[in-house]
């Protein structure tokens, strides 16, 4: 009789383990899938890169000393330019405003100067179809105290527009040096299309306005 309630014991206790570690394994898978769900609901942290498909930019030499503005156009319509530095798949990096964006003073009193102005658009991600590049001269400094946003104001300025299609590996698909010559005029460089792959299927010099005022 003593050994029948001892191993009815045994086995009620090895029952309780065999429950207890069930339990425990359920638990951990559990808490592994709240931290897969939580991890996905993170954002990428500060100054991690986001994978880029094409670069668009446009740059302008130090003696000219003015607000050049990128505008671009998605096939869906979506526009980035410098009151909107995030649209769809595309991004803009900064308004350049020639030295009042890109210059900065030291302590010491020393100016540090960029190498040249510039705006480049980011595309992130494919939509296929057709994108319109524009450039916008916003203002200039013309000889006067503040920028002459005046629209019509004589002012040439040469702006190296460049599209780089990066994956596989970087390669120029487009490379032209368009001349803006009087504050507010607006210019269509290209516009070019990509397939659904990302691959350059061509360009167009149809003009297409885009600035909304």
């Amino acid at each position: 009789m003593v050994i029948e309630m001892r191993r009815q014991r045994a086995n009620t206790f090895v029952g309780i383990s065999d429950f207890l570690l069930a339990l425990n394994n359920v638990i951990f898978i559990l808490f592994i899938f709240a931290i897969m769900a939580m991890a996905a609901k993170v954002p990428p942290a500060s100054g991690v890169e986001v994978k880029a498909e094409y670069l668009i930019t446009a740059e302008w030499d130090l003696d000219h000393d003015c607000d050049v503005d990128l505008w671009v156009r998605d096939p869906l319509g979506n526009i980035v330019y410098y009151g909107q530095k995030e649209s769809g798949s595309m991004h803009l990096d900064h308004d350049s405003r020639g030295h009042l964006s890109d210059e900065e003073r030291l302590p010491d009193g020393t100016i540090v100067k960029p190498r040249i102005y510039s705006e480049t658009a980011t595309l992130r991600g494919i939509v296929p179809g057709e994108y319109t590049v524009n450039i916008h001269l916003y203002g200039a400094w013309t000889g006067s105290n503040a920028m002459d946003h005046t629209p019509g104001t004589p002012y040439s300025v040469p702006v190296h527009v460049r599209i780089t299609k990066l994956n596989p590996s970087a390669v120029t698909m487009f490379d032209q040096e368009p001349r803006l010559e009087r504050v507010w005029q607006e210019i269509t460089v290209t516009r070019f299309s990509l397939g659904a792959d990302g691959s350059w299927l061509g360009t167009d010099a149809t003009p297409m306005r885009l600035q909304r005022s």
